[in-house]
């Protein structure tokens, strides 16, 4: 890490920013009930997660240091997923990853972003299948992952692409989801370049159903070199991968890939799901609502019952008073 570089807190070190505290304080005066509890040591796992990798030095190739995101295409106008498995697994993890690190502005999260990178380490070339030609004829070799994650590098809303030599460091996560098209790449000459790269931890999830091959695999770099995750068995969700770096269980749930988080012992929502549950509570409000307007109504219709039978029998009173009145004047 150069001498430059902003220091990032290792997990579990507190935060004395306003970024990293607790963003949902019990409110003043009352007992935390459990959920809050909850969600509090969620902020505080959150928080926790996430040990970014090294920074990188300055590209061997000083011509480069001149290029930002501002001078390289950001789209491709390739097509966007071809399934829609695919489409729910890249902007499932995507979103669900956003709304997990919300309060952590020092996680960047971007899906289906070209990540520009050197043509060669100190090893040598590095695997290039795509690139755009500068200005003096040499290839800027690009990749685009389904999904990144870089701990330690500011998120920015108008980020058009994650080039590496100008972010400082190599993502920490990356995320392909292999379909018909892609998964020759994915477990082939991409494995290799986040290698050489130093990407911390590679997920691949197959969405094609593919016989004799995991829906899941997925590696972590140990001395320079990927190690291949096994599937273990986990509490509440049975077989999956473990991602140390997100504190979350890859799992395949039928066709689909979620997220398990063991601290709440629920799968990461998607965004679909969190407006279906948002609906789903805004209709229970909705009925409740209507089974006490019901229950009022019940009670006034009782209430109007008896002040009519209180005035009939008035009434039934009355005459016959008078009716005795009648009969005996005196």
């Amino acid at each position: 890490m150069s001498e430059s570089a902003p220091r990032v807190r290792p997990p579990g070190e507190a935060d004395a920013s306003p970024q990293g505290t607790n963003p949902l304080p019990a409110r003043a005066g009352r007992s935390r009930s459990s959920e809050q509890q909850t969600r509090d040591a969620l902020a505080a796992e959150v928080a926790a997660n996430g040990a970014p990798g090294p920074r990188i030095r300055a590209p061997t190739d000083s011509a480069l240091r001149t290029y930002t995101e501002h001078d390289l295409p950001h789209s491709d106008g390739e097509p966007m997923p071809d399934s829609g498995e695919q489409a729910r697994a890249i902007g499932g993890t995507f979103y669900g990853l956003c709304s997990r690190y919300l309060h952590r502005r020092d996680v960047t999260i971007e899906e289906d972003m070209f990540m520009y990178y050197e043509a060669e380490d100190e090893r040598g070339p590095l695997p290039v299948r795509d690139g755009h030609r500068l200005k003096d004829g040499r290839q800027a070799p690009r990749v685009a992952p389904d999904v990144l994650v870089a701990f330690g590098v500011p998120a920015r809303r108008e980020r058009l692409s994650y080039v590496i030599w100008r972010e400082g460091k190599v993502p920490d996560f990356i995320l392909e989801v292999a379909s018909s098209g892609t998964w020759q790449n994915d477990y082939g000459w991409k494995r290799e370049l986040y290698e050489r790269l130093g990407v911390q931890e590679y997920f691949i999830f197959d969405s094609r159903l593919a016989p004799g091959r995991p829906r899941l695999t997925a590696f972590r770099l140990k001395g320079g070199k990927y190690e291949e995750l096994g599937p273990a068995m986990h509490e509440g969700v049975g077989t999956g991968i473990r991602s140390d770096l997100l504190g979350l269980i890859a799992h395949a749930d039928g066709r689909d890939l979620r997220w398990w988080n063991p601290l709440l012992k629920e799968d990461m929502r998607y965004p679909t799901e969190s407006e279906s549950e948002r609906l789903r509570e805004r209709e229970g409000r909705l009925r409740e609502r209507e089974g006490r307007l019901r229950e009022r109504e019940g009670r006034l219709r009782e209430r109007r019952k008896r002040e009519e039978l209180e005035r009939r029998a008035d009434e039934l009173a009355a005459k016959v008073a008078a009716l005795q009145a009648e009969i005996d004047p005196r």
